[in-house]
């Protein structure tokens, strides 16, 4: 098992998250955020997220999937975000040990690789 966690322009995100479920991906998380992805230039650092200014990623989607399903989350990630401009799609690709089920009593492991 994978976890992709892609930091994403917000306008973009719905059009994803609706291209994964149509393809069966339905571990998915969308979380507000701002952020300022690295590397930047020096007039971009002017409006990091502290000063008031624009970010350059208000969504992470996080995406839980089997490690074959990781080329198409990342398609599916790489087309609908190529319009925006450099420093958003930012994905990351992770292990992922295992899933728990916090509300069982024994809190059981619900995926492990």
């Amino acid at each position: 098992m994978k976890a992709v966690f892609a930091y994403l322009n917000g306008d973009c995100v719905a059009d994803i998250v609706a291209v994964l479920r149509i393809a069966g991906l339905t571990q998915l998380t969308v979380v507000t955020v701002g952020a300022s992805l690295w590397p930047m230039t020096a007039a971009a650092r002017a409006h990091l997220p502290q000063m008031g200014g624009p970010t350059f990623a208000d969504v992470k989607l996080e995406v839980i999937c089997p490690d074959i399903d990781v080329p198409r989350v990342i398609d599916a990630i790489r087309a609908h975000a190529a319009a925006y401009h450099e420093g958003t799609a930012c994905a990351y690709v992770l292990p992922l040990e295992a899933i728990v089920a916090l509300h069982a009593p024994d809190a059981a492991v619900l995926t492990s690789p």
